[in-house]
């Protein structure tokens, strides 16, 4: 005799056990996700029927599931048969329901973020009476604006580890990432499906269910309203969802409005890091709002890391307590709550101080503003050699006007090839960190988009740059 699939309420929203005549009306989503309210957290994707069983076929069913102080009725319902419900049957593969998903790999710029963090930062943000609000609360949207460089996209990869290690081992809770970039164009449609990959990847029931939807659509393609159904069942389905949304001032007007329509609509508690952006409030009229920028305290924890892993200020310095806290205060008055300046105020510090009176005079010269770091950083590239500042030049100008995001392959060739007699020659292509640095980190590299399109990609180090290198010149 066929052994029986497990089968969970939460996952009988929308497909029945079998194909059957007369089959009794099958409950509405919404009355399903009441009902999945009640259990507590760990059970949410619900009790199992057939628990270890595979393979059974199922006639017409009427089963009550009794747990603790309330009853939930599945019944069947006439609809297209599905089969291999259970993770371990023959079917489609997660990976596969994620190559046919084909959303962008959001977290991989979560990582490269984390990389970045100082030990330390960021802790009065998840310390806030807002993200407590976030963590506790339902249906909670906190918007977090600052100005470019301000170290958003630090502490919303923060915020998101954070809520990632908070609910660990929590079946019932999923905490999704959006981070989007201005060069790596995406259509909500692709936000959409990148939600749906996470949390096939991390949540059983999220994959049984996508399965059923592989099977319904494959041959067709799966199109944006289902991508909606699909994770609003899936959410209701979950205790909890928070979804962290970083950079919702990089995309155009039609993703940044259908994701403010969209998420908050599925009972998602939503952070949002972007620069201001008054006109989009209208959507979330109840959202909280907070400041989103490096304090005082981030700003001297990322210059004592500077200085312990600089050898030549450790020995400029030599533990003077006075001379690190003028070196501080100083970065402090200048970078004004932008991370971005303070990273290139150290930058220019490491690269000009040889003693301390070098370093003092480095400290009087710091530019008060971005324009005047950016200046400052361009003239301290044109002074390299000729031919590294030619490079630098070159890799400022595909960068500037390039139709599409260039591939860091795609750059390498291109100051491979020869500008006398406009021929390529493998022997040319500069490695990526030296290429890098004759930039002076203006320029930095993305990991893939998505591990289905594997090209890394080469930017600006912020949006606005590309407009202000070509108007102070290179």
């Amino acid at each position: 005799m066929p052994q029986a699939t497990a089968l969970r309420p939460s996952l009988l929203l929308r497909s029945s056990m079998s194909s059957v005549s007369g089959a009794l009306p099958f409950p509405q989503p919404t009355q399903l996700a009441e009902a999945a309210a009640e259990l507590p957290y760990g059970e949410r994707c619900g009790p199992s029927f057939f628990p270890g069983g595979k393979n059974i076929a199922v006639g017409d069913l009427t089963s009550t599931i009794v747990h603790g102080n309330y009853n939930v009725t599945i019944l069947n319902h006439d609809a297209e048969r599905r089969t291999d419900l259970s993770e371990d049957g023959p079917g489609v593969s997660v990976d596969e329901i994620v190559a046919w998903l084909d959303g962008p790999d959001f977290l991989r710029i979560c990582q490269a973020a984390l990389a970045q963090r100082m030990p330390g930062t960021g802790m009065w943000f998840i310390e806030s009476e807002e993200f407590r609000q976030l963590v506790e609360g339902r249906s909670i949207i906190v918007w977090g604006t600052g100005m470019p460089g301000a170290g958003k996209t630090v502490l919303s990869s923060f915020s998101f580890k954070h809520l990632t290690d908070t609910f660990q081992g929590d079946k019932g809770v999923a905490v999704l990432g959006v981070f989007l970039r201005y060069n790596e164009r995406c259509a909500l449609r692709d936000v959409f499906a990148a939600l749906l990959c996470q949390l096939v990847k991390g949540h059983q029931c999220a994959y049984v269910y996508m399965k059923a939807v592989y099977a319904r659509t494959q041959a067709t393609g799966i199109v944006e309203q289902d991508l909606v159904e699909a994770l609003r069942d899936i959410f209701g389905a979950l205790d909890r969802v928070f979804v962290v949304i970083d950079g919702l001032d990089e995309v155009d007007d039609e993703v940044r409005d259908g994701l403010l329509h969209v998420l908050p609509s599925l009972g998602a508690n939503v952070l949002i890091l972007s620069r201001p952006l008054e006109l989009c409030w209208n959507h979330v009229p109840g959202a909280l709002r907070l400041r989103a920028e490096a304090r005082n305290e981030d700003i001297d924890l990322f210059v004592e890391a500077k200085i312990k892993l600089s050898s030549k200020l450790q020995a400029i310095l030599n533990g003077d307590h006075v001379l690190i806290g003028r070196l501080k205060a100083r970065v402090r008055a200048s970078a004004d709550g932008m991370f971005l300046v303070a990273q290139l105020q150290m930058e220019l510090v490491l690269q000009t101080a040889r003693s301390v009176n070098s370093l003092f005079k480095a400290l009087e010269q710091l530019p008060s503003n971005v324009d005047g770091i950016y200046r400052q950083t361009l003239e301290r590239i044109n002074a390299q050699s000729g031919e590294d500042a030619s490079i630098a030049h070159q890799v400022f100008t595909w960068l500037l006007h390039a139709k599409e995001p260039l591939s860091i392959d795609d750059l390498q060739y291109a100051l491979a090839i020869s500008v006398k007699d406009k021929t390529y020659d493998a022997g040319n292509i500069i490695p990526v960190p030296l290429m890098l640095s004759m930039c002076g980190a203006l320029v930095t590299v993305d990991e893939p988009y998505s591990r289905y399109r594997p090209r890394r990609r080469v930017r600006f180090i912020r949006k606005h740059f590309s407009w202000q290198i070509s108007y102070l010149g290179h």
